[in-house]
């Protein structure tokens, strides 16, 4: 009556086990080369588009520097025509100002002869009123008013 034990024999090394052959065919935890591909044309996708979006930022910067460029230039021109005014206004002014200036002389050459003309009549009055006596000094006087009172009722 005893019980025989059997042992289950190891599998012999001519066969390969069928897992351990497809695993070695997987190659476990290795992604496959269409996996690779895969990832491949995705990041080159990403990449492309990451390009595509620089290229265009560029575009629209060199866009906006250009519009500035052109804006500036148009604000020069409206500066320079203004500084231009501004020149002929200056040589306008230089130009009257010359003319003043002569005038001013002329003037100034007159008024010096009238000065020296009123020093002469003072002169002279003076020595005709110290020669004339209180009564005929009170006689011209009244002359003169009464002359004066003439003048302005004509008038």
């Amino acid at each position: 009556q005893g019980v025989m034990l059997v042992q289950a024999s190891p599998p012999q090394q001519n066969q390969q086990d069928p897992v351990a052959s497809i695993k070695a065919n997987l190659d476990v935890g290795q992604p496959s080369s269409k996996a690779k591909g895969k990832a491949q044309e995705m990041d080159l996708e990403a990449h492309n588009d990451a390009y595509h979006e620089s290229e265009k930022f560029v575009d629209d910067q060199l866009a906006l520097q250009q519009m500035q460029l052109q804006q500036q230039d148009e604000d020069l021109d409206v500066l320079h025509q203004g500084i231009k005014k501004l020149g002929q206004v200056g040589m306008s002014i230089r130009d009257e100002l010359g003319q003043h200036a002569i005038l001013l002389d002329e003037l100034d050459e007159e008024s010096n002869a009238l000065q020296s003309k009123l020093r002469l009549v003072h002169k002279k009055m003076d020595k005709v009123t110290a020669e004339m006596s209180q009564k005929s000094k009170l006689c011209v006087i009244l002359a003169l008013v009464g002359i004066l009172f003439v003048l302005l009722f004509i008038q």
